[in-house]
């Protein structure tokens, strides 16, 4: 089987990092390095107990030599952006995955699966199996995401609790490009633009869209799209490949003296996103960003940071039970908007249940039925 690795930049992860190192342990990862990046809870320990892992605090940039171009463009952005640092970590992960004798490396995040389509269960060595068979003139693999929502509120396990995740619609998704694009160039304020993407989803899929809330700090009506993350993908890369590349946080580039090359991509699904899974994780994922980070992406998700930083905790509980709890989850399936996806919940489950066999029905790691919360 083909030999791949997995390179994480972990700041208080102690939620998801046990199960994600799971996940690619056992689906056949040689080595995952995680990069340690100032973690107040029990992350690093947690992660060394796997035996897989390859642990180092971020690279500092006196550690790398022959530092490539365009890390000495963002060097100076080292400090105060974590991005700039997760690039860095996974330079140098890769240099390390080649130098082992790791095909590939594949850059993602604690909340973020890759799940090849198609797989109905998963067994050990699965995604090393994947990989052996991608043809050998693919460089890149760019992994299409989808995003994970939330049936009720209250999760807590969400990689085996969550089974229900949106849908790829690549013509609507570049309408609603190409139409914000537009309507940016002629002016139109930001809500109007949001208005517009708004409505091209509820008129695709049957005004299913529950993506509008009244922003309870100024009155005002926040609207989204269907994807309150980034409609875009995670990547996996061959490490022979990765010393020329440029890593840009969701895939490598080329750039520099090497842009007379390509890389040889190829689209491929899915990377499931356990993104907005509850009001408790909304609210780690933004305390722990530095500020410079904490408001990028569009407005609807913008808004929903600055409410979990600014309202009181059973506040943005309530906010959140009402306006991003997923409703009608049998329309929004006949309607395309939803897929329900079993495969990692199963794995977590079977796994518990070895690992705990007086589990009862009433564990919260057994399966929920769409409803109200």
């Amino acid at each position: 089987m083909t030999d791949f690795a997995v390179v994480f930049t972990l700041k208080d992860e102690a939620a998801l990092i046990s199960r994600a190192l799971d996940y690619y342990h056992f689906t056949g990862a040689r080595q995952i390095y995680c990069f340690f990046d100032g973690s107040s809870d029990h992350t690093e320990e947690i992660a060394r107990r796997c035996p897989v892992v390859v642990s180092n605090t971020s690279i500092q940039p006196h550690e790398i030599e022959h530092r490539p171009q365009w890390i000495e463009e963002i060097l100076p952005r080292w400090n105060t952006n974590a991005d700039v640092r997760k690039r860095i970590n996974a330079h140098y992960a890769a240099r390390l995955a080649f130098k082992s004798g790791i095909e590939w490396l594949v850059v993602i995040d604690p909340d973020e699966l890759f799940l090849p389509v198609g797989l109905d269960r998963l067994e050990r060595g699965v995604l090393s199996s994947y990989f052996d068979s991608v043809d050998p003139a693919v460089d890149q693999l760019l992994i299409k995401n989808i995003e994970a929502v939330p049936h009720k509120s209250g999760i807590v396990e969400p990689f085996a609790e969550c089974v229900y995740f949106t849908r790829r619609h690549a013509v609507t998704h570049f309408a609603a490009r190409a139409g914000r694009a537009a309507l940016r160039r002629v002016g139109l304020r930001s809500s109007a633009v949001d208005l517009y993407e708004n409505l091209l989803y509820n008129l695709r899929f049957r005004f299913l869209l529950n993506r509008e809330f009244v922003d309870p700090t100024g009155g005002t009506m926040v609207r989204g799209g269907q994807y309150i993350g980034y409609v875009n993908h995670k990547s996996a890369i061959r490490t022979s490949v990765a010393a020329d590349a440029n890593f840009n946080t969701h895939e490598w580039i080329l750039d520099g003296a090497a842009r007379t090359m390509r890389l040889r991509n190829k689209q491929v699904g899915w990377m499931l996103h356990y993104d907005f899974y509850s009001a408790q994780s909304i609210r780690s994922k933004f305390i722990k960003r530095e500020p410079i980070l904490r408001m990028n992406g569009r407005n609807y998700r913008n808004t929903i940071a600055r409410l979990a930083l600014e309202l009181p905790a059973a506040d943005f509980d309530r906010f959140f039970c009402v306006n991003l709890v997923e409703r009608q989850i049998e329309q929004k399936i006949s309607a395309g908007l939803l897929q329900r996806i079993d495969v990692v919940q199963n794995y977590f489950r079977r796994a518990h249940l070895m690992n705990c066999p007086e589990a009862t029905t009433d564990d919260p790691l057994e399966p929920d039925h769409p409803g109200n919360p």
